[in-house]
């Protein structure tokens, strides 16, 4: 089975826009929309506690958000590892379509999303995808995300988290130690472990789950 690298980063990318609250320090949560920017920053910093605090959610949807938190450190380290070893080339190291995907960027969607408030809840619309709902609770906006539209498609895609952050961060590590001529080598040598890595968790959890049945043979 070939995993489509493509789809794995639009999940971990798409996730990570439906967050947003965070409360503690000086980040700021007065608003829906500084509350996701507060998330977004938090989650590119790997503060898995800061955000599972900042939200609304079931413990597995809270373990689900801390998974995609350690991606996206994970990520974030990737990315910086290539742009010191291969330049400005560096940040096209999971491919094109993901080129532009930072912090920054995320937070300018959030600036440009549809935002209504009604007492203590809020909804926030982005251009692209589904909307977001918040309630405030003790003066702070959070993520709600027992009401929030997509949250099973977080359940779903941390499954495969563990997989994507330890193959983020060896392949970083490979970066930083020269083995790599080139960013095109270094993404191919990615898809390469996100597949393989995956393909030998399906069949772990095919053997557990469908354990052979053959006789013994006496």
């Amino acid at each position: 089975m070939k995993v489509n690298m493509k789809l794995v980063l639009v999940a971990i990318i798409g996730l990570s826009l439906m967050m947003a609250a965070s409360p503690a320090g000086a980040a700021d949560f007065s608003t829906p929309q500084a509350a996701a920017k507060s998330l977004t920053t938090a989650m590119f910093d790997g503060d898995v506690a800061t955000v599972q605090s900042a939200v609304i959610a079931t413990p597995e949807q809270s373990e689900a958000l801390a998974a995609v938190t350690r991606v996206m450190s994970a990520r974030k380290k990737l990315i910086d590892a290539a742009v010191a070893k291969f330049g400005e080339d560096g940040k096209k190291i999971e491919g094109p379509m993901a080129a532009n995907q930072s912090a920054e960027a995320q937070h300018k969607q959030i600036d440009e999303a549809e935002v209504k408030v009604d007492g203590a809840t809020a909804t926030l619309k982005p251009a692209i995808g589904d909307a977001q709902h918040f309630k405030q609770v003790d003066g702070q906006w959070k993520l709600d995300l027992e009401n929030s539209p997509g949250t099973d498609k977080l359940v779903q895609s941390a499954k495969i988290m563990p997989i994507v952050e330890t193959e983020f961060s060896s392949l970083a590590g490979e970066i930083a130690s020269g083995k790599y001529k080139t960013v095109d080598e270094a993404r191919n040598a990615l898809q390469m472990k996100i597949q393989t890595a995956m393909m030998q968790s399906m069949q772990k959890s095919a053997a557990t789950t469908h354990p052979s049945t053959a006789p013994s043979g006496h």
